[in-house]
């Protein structure tokens, strides 16, 4: 076979193989990369180097579960991946109110008090809130590792 930019490996009783892709490696060398053997939604071959088999990550079966809990986890995310924004910018657009009218003399000193100790008492309960969705997630990464890891037939000590 010669070496070119792009061929394809042909087997006799085979479809077709990822083609390769001869990309350089570094010090000079060159590497011969798989494509992903995938066909997109527009009717092209994927671009992607073939990471797991002939195929990349975003179209190898064995990782769809791990896509799908990815995109449900960016879901719930919230703006700007934080979770609870809005809740933490109503809190703040309240406090500002609260504060405005204090110093207009609109509120009483007492009232403008008692209403900060609320605000406290609700950014407290959303702080707790994140902590709480924060461990969930962590304790969904660690089992998944650990059935990860189980499947591989390794102990962990």
């Amino acid at each position: 076979m010669q070496r070119s930019r792009t061929k394809e490996v042909r087997r006799e009783g085979y479809a077709t193989a990822a083609p390769l892709r001869w990309r350089a490696a570094g010090w000079g060398r060159t590497v011969a990369t798989a494509r992903c053997a995938a066909i997109t939604r527009a009717g092209g071959r994927c671009k992607l180097d073939a990471t797991h088999g002939s195929y990349c990550y975003q179209h190898a079966p064995e990782t769809a579960r791990e896509r799908q809990r990815n995109a449900s986890r960016g879901g719930k995310a919230g703006g700007n991946g934080r979770a609870g924004v809005s809740e933490l910018t109503s809190i703040k657009r309240d406090v500002r109110r609260v504060i405005d009218a204090a110093l207009a003399g609109e509120v009483e000193r007492g009232i403008a008090a008692v209403a900060f100790q609320g605000f406290n008492a609700l950014l407290k309960a959303v702080e707790t809130e994140r902590r709480v969705r924060e461990t969930d997630e962590l304790i969904e990464r660690l089992e998944a590792l650990e059935e990860a890891h189980t499947q591989r037939g390794r102990s962990w000590g």
